[in-house]
């Protein structure tokens, strides 16, 4: 059974997490519990996991592995399981305590037995929550947005780039990192949601998007990397190497994407890590 089976029910996963929270639970930000990276968590990530728990026993026949921040592992039936799930159900809960519109919901898809390893990811698919706006695609066929297929940029001078990066450092010196490439890159912007951020690389909205604070874990980032590359850009780290697989949801990467390999080079020579 193809990725492309799994489709229509992912995106009906993702809507009902989004009917979810802007009804039921939209008033539900208090923090209830720590998640696997220490983060204190709202009440609405916790009911969105269960829910896509849920959703997985439901529609799915046969058995899947499910993995999330909070919960980290499920398996949703006896045996084997055909695919594992690496979905981050809402990426923005900050945003959403402080009333800030913007957040999104991801879903990376990888063949049975095979390593979480970005390269591994057969169908990817990040929804805006506030929006409804769906990005995804399947390895080897394309990128789409809302069904139009889609590209990423042509942009290869930093002056006249538009260019996501988080800059929420726990250590402020780390900041020292993307200094220059502030000094000499055009325009900014910051989302809240680095899933969000991340996956407008894929349709030109940004020319490129940079996560180096040592935080960004695998369900933040799978769904929107493929995506981006189908839609013809790059997902490297700093140093321009491969990403490599994650042995746990925990682990944390360094991510640099951008539209092009010409743009990519010229943004990594800017970086001081």
């Amino acid at each position: 059974m193809g990725c492309w089976v799994l489709l229509r029910d992912l995106e009906q996963m993702f809507k009902i997490i989004r009917e979810s929270f802007l009804g039921e639970w939209f008033n539900e930000k208090e923090s209830v519990r720590l998640n696997l990276k220490g983060d204190l968590t709202s009440a609405f990530d916790y009911f969105a996991e269960e829910k896509v728990i849920d959703f997985c026993k439901k529609y799915f026949p046969f058995p899947v592995r499910v993995l999330t921040e909070v919960k980290e592992e499920s398996i949703t039936k006896k045996g084997l399981p055909k695919y594992t799930l690496v979905i981050d159900p809402i990426d923005g809960a900050t945003n959403f305590r402080r009333g800030i519109e913007a957040g999104a919901f991801s879903v990376a898809v990888i063949p049975k037995s095979h390593k979480i390893h970005p390269n591994n990811v057969c169908f990817g698919l990040v929804g805006n929550i506030f929006s409804g706006t769906i990005y995804k695609a399947e390895k080897g066929k394309g990128a789409y947005c809302n069904g139009a297929k889609i590209m990423c940029s042509t942009q290869n001078d930093p002056s006249k780039a538009c260019v996501g990066i988080d800059l929420d450092f726990d250590e402020k010196k780390k900041l020292a990192r993307v200094i220059n490439l502030i000094k000499e890159t055009k325009y900014f912007r910051r989302n809240g949601s680095g899933t969000l951020d991340l996956v407008q690389v894929s349709n030109g909205a940004y020319d490129a998007y940079l996560d180096v604070r040592d935080k960004l874990t695998p369900e933040n980032f799978l769904g929107a990397y493929l995506i981006i590359k189908e839609a013809g850009g790059i997902v490297t780290d700093p140093a321009g190497k491969e990403l490599e697989a994650a042995k746990r949801i925990t682990d944390t990467y360094n991510i640099v994407a951008s539209c092009n390999p010409v743009l990519h080079e010229k943004l990594i020579k800017l970086l001081k890590m």
